[in-house]
């Protein structure tokens, strides 16, 4: 059953990679009545990463994928980062891409930033997948 679900995953990333534009890898925000928040799944490429970064159409979870297409990691940072519905009854990932100087600015690592289109926001150390929530407004 993994090697099915990972050879799923596989197909939509790769769909989704061919249909990125570099606009998708350049954004640095959307609002929560953008077009693009509703568009999932959607995928990111990390500078300085090997990793392929996949929200999946749930738009909830995020996986780290190898160039190889294995499976790193595989999280819901939502609930790993124990947060509780703001603005929203179910907050989706709207944004994914580099997190700001001042997210990052006391840790050490690689991370990429999320936001959710509660306005509720963090960042996923690209290693582990571990999620650290930065606020909300």
């Amino acid at each position: 059953m993994k090697a099915k679900h990972a050879a799923a995953t596989l197909l939509i990333l790769t769909a989704s990679i061919f249909s990125l534009d570099s606009s998708a890898n350049a954004q640095t925000t959307t609002s929560n009545d953008s077009p693009r928040a509703s568009r999932v799944p959607r995928a990111y490429k990390s500078v300085g990463s090997d990793l392929i970064f996949y929200v999946e159409s749930d738009g909830r979870h995020v996986t780290a994928i190898d160039p190889s297409g294995r499976i790193v990691w595989h999280k819901d940072p939502f609930v790993d980062g124990d947060l509780k519905p703001y603005r929203v009854a179910k907050p989706l990932i709207v944004f994914i891409g580099e997190p700001s100087d001042r997210m990052v600015e006391s840790r050490t690592g690689k991370f990429i930033a999320i936001g959710f289109n509660s306005s509720q926001a963090g960042i996923i150390d690209v290693a582990n997948g571990k999620f650290y929530f930065i606020g909300q407004d």
